[in-house]
């Protein structure tokens, strides 16, 4: 399956890419389903930089129901390669509890809003 989404943002390409790299954890309090988002290794070479951010989900379960599923249920791993110089990030989630079940990958590209608009008029032409 391919999903493709895109989110228009009014600041520039690298304030939103830094933030989405370097910030994450401070972004859950305005994600009502993670509970929590923690760095677990990082290692920066010139533009590139690899992460492993690991999730906690389950933030809008309610407590009733979140008791009986275990935590590791609601947990997974983001590991991400970002580029600085392309302004892209290569990522695979890895869910310890279906490893074997659960295959999702994707790339995520930064792209200056006037810039994706005049690729669109060019391939509309």
């Amino acid at each position: 399956m391919r999903l493709d989404v895109s989110i228009d943002m009014p600041f520039s390409r690298s304030a939103i890419y830094a933030v989405y790299r370097d910030k994450l954890p401070d972004l859950v309090p305005y994600l009502p389903n993670v509970r929590g988002i923690s760095v677990t290794s990082r290692t920066d070479e010139g533009k590139i930089s690899k992460l492993v951010n690991r999730w906690k989900g389950g933030g809008d379960i309610p407590a009733a129901v979140r008791k009986f599923l275990s935590e590791d249920l609601l947990e997974w791993d983001d590991h991400a390669t970002w580029d600085e110089s392309k302004y892209e990030t290569y990522w695979r989630t890895i869910v310890p509890a279906f490893k074997d079940a659960v295959d999702a990958s994707g790339t995520n590209f930064f792209e200056e809003l006037a810039r994706r608009r005049r690729a669109t008029r060019s391939s509309e032409s």
